[in-house]
């Protein structure tokens, strides 16, 4: 179910769950709401009443209801945006009061670990252990292969959205990328380099073929420092990918909302610290 409210109305709703909500907590979402609280309620004091998070939809929604609530009037609340395509273009977080940008591409990347995945797969067998299953779960070796072209095409990605040019990104389906092949989990590097000249040329058609490289190097360099959870979608790509893995592996039969729901059982504060801590200080 998909629940949104307004940048205008956010700051009533929060007031109007206080009586069930020690803490104002409003993010980039519209239907997750499980997931973000397993994530909060693993980070703050068990005396800490938490029953509900306030979904704002994108991105801008947020930002927008944060502008809004820069008075300091005694309420403890957070307002939280994804990474985005912000550590691949170099910026720096939106100086406002109350506002914490996830150290990572998205909510859903926090969840995603070698480890939370094998513990996933435990439950859908009844021959293999978990030491086992964990020595043959590898994200970025098997999943994700090949990583260095994925991590290329989000380069390209971040380009795009650079340069403000409305050429579909993280919209453009993950499954349009797998090799050709009768239940195919494995990414085809064909089809991401193909994908990737095909952004560029229509870059190329608005911008001149300099600016468009220009931008690219640039964001590139900033990719060599950055960790797979920076740089592409957990949402978009890296889910639908582990999904399809533990289907075709294990006999997963969940959806990828009920996945989403069962690592965020495993989410660990240390993933995160800094929202452990500021979250900590804000219940304080």
């Amino acid at each position: 179910m998909r629940l949104q409210y307004s940048s205008r109305a956010a700051k009533a709703i929060g007031v109007l769950k206080k009586p069930y909500n020690s803490l104002e907590i409003y993010v980039e979402d519209t239907s997750s709401q499980n997931m973000w609280l397993r994530i909060f309620q693993a980070v703050v004091p068990r005396t800490i009443k938490l029953r509900s998070v306030n979904m704002l939809g994108g991105r801008e929604q947020v930002l927008a209801a944060c502008r809004l609530d820069q008075n300091d009037d005694g309420r403890k609340r957070i307002y939280i945006i994804d990474g985005d395509f912000d550590f691949l273009r170099g910026k720096g977080k939106p100086k406002l009061k109350y506002l914490y940008r996830l150290k990572a591409y998205c909510a859903e990347n926090l969840l995603i670990s070698n480890d939370n995945i094998a513990d996933v797969a435990l439950d859908c067998t009844s021959t293999s252990s978990l030491k086992e299953i964990a020595g043959k779960t590898d994200l970025e070796g098997e999943i994700l292969r090949p990583i260095s072209a994925l991590r290329s095409l989000f380069v390209v990605y971040a380009t795009a959205f650079e340069l403000n040019s409305g050429q579909k990104t993280v919209g453009f389906s993950v499954q349009n990328l797998l090799i050709s092949s009768p239940n195919s989990v494995q990414l085809c590097e064909i089809k991401i380099r193909k994908r990737c000249i095909d952004v560029l040329r229509a870059l190329c058609r608005s911008h001149t073929v300099d600016v468009v490289r220009s931008k690219r190097k640039a964001i590139a360099r900033n990719a060599t420092s950055l960790s797979l959870h920076q740089v592409v979608s957990g949402k978009d790509y890296i889910l639908p990918l582990v999904l399809l893995y533990l289907k075709r592996t294990y006999g997963y039969k969940g959806t990828i909302d009920h996945l989403r729901g069962r690592l965020s059982k495993n989410f660990s504060p240390s993933t995160e610290p800094y929202l452990a801590r500021r979250l900590s200080e804000l219940a304080a």
